[in-house]
């Protein structure tokens, strides 16, 4: 019999409803969430650019890159931890604004089944006080772009649009499988000149250039000083684009130390955030 109900349990339809069972009536979640158990090395899958950008001239380290890993572990936020900080934060309008942006953003993308991931400011004002960071520059998560290629990026766009908001795909021109795509939700953009109006901005995280012909995604050498002291040696980037870049329709690579990831629940909502998201901070220096 033990055998039998181990047998059971190994089943990976089985955790899926199990995890349903618990947790689906108050957490919006994606089947990817449910199950994570997708064929990850896809998610370092790119296509070639037509033109010569900058990050190409970026040489992958030897070795191969290991496939990014998602566990449906669920984490809730350290409430004891973030009343420590509460005296620091305020609970200003802006605060409440933008985690109402980010669970507008991730109901969005849920209903196509695009997963999110918490980064930067988000993933610190999470870590640390349970609550969001307010800076312009704190307003970021991340994705992968095979999901966003699934999903199509018209479908949803036409869904942010049913929502009052606008998706800018400006830097997204070649589509969310070619590096340097980064898209941008302006929230309520019906009520433009408000105060209460802001953005939020989605990163593609793509892979390393190979090191040579028919290699594997390898890792990023260098990163320009404002992604963080440590982080080169990354095999995951997003699009960093400058005023000047722009004009020139070119980015820079910012290399970030993602490669594992769990399941945080907070809001009510499920985020992907780094396994260990303490170390991640540390090396991007948010």
């Amino acid at each position: 019999f033990v055998f039998m109900f181990r047998a059971f349990m190994a089943r990976p339809w089985v955790s899926a409803v199990l995890l349903q069972g618990f947790i689906a009536s108050s957490l919006n979640l994606t089947s990817w969430d449910v199950s994570a158990n997708g064929e990850t090395s896809r998610l370092l899958r790119r296509e070639q650019h037509r033109f010569k950008l900058w990050e190409e001239a970026v040489e992958a380290a030897t070795g191969d890159q290991v496939a990014p890993s998602f566990r449906p572990e669920i984490r809730r936020c350290n409430y004891s931890k973030a009343d420590a900080q509460a005296a620091r934060l305020l609970a200003t309008p802006r605060r409440s604004q933008t985690q109402r942006a980010l669970r507008e953003v991730k109901e969005v993308l849920a209903r196509h089944q695009v997963p999110l991931i918490l980064i930067g400011g988000l993933a610190l004002g999470y870590c640390n006080s349970c609550a969001a960071m307010v800076g312009n520059g704190d307003r970021v998560v991340a994705t992968f772009g095979p999901w966003l290629e699934e999903a199509g990026l018209s479908s949803l766009s036409s869904s942010f649009e049913q929502r009052g908001h606008r998706l800018d795909l400006r830097h997204c021109k070649a589509g969310p499988m070619n590096a340097g795509c980064k898209l941008s939700v302006t929230l309520f953009d019906q009520k433009m000149g408000r105060e209460d109006n802001l953005t939020l901005d989605i990163q593609v995280l793509f892979s390393a250039p190979p090191a040579a012909v028919a290699r594997p995604p390898g890792h990023f050498t260098a990163c320009p000083a404002s992604c963080g002291e440590r982080c080169a040696q990354c095999g995951l980037a997003y699009a960093q684009w400058t005023q000047s870049s722009q004009e020139q329709d070119r980015f820079f690579p910012c290399p970030v130390p993602l490669r594992n990831f769990v399941l945080a629940a907070w809001m009510n909502e499920t985020f992907w955030i780094p396994e260990n998201i303490e170390t991640y901070l540390e090396v991007v220096e948010v």
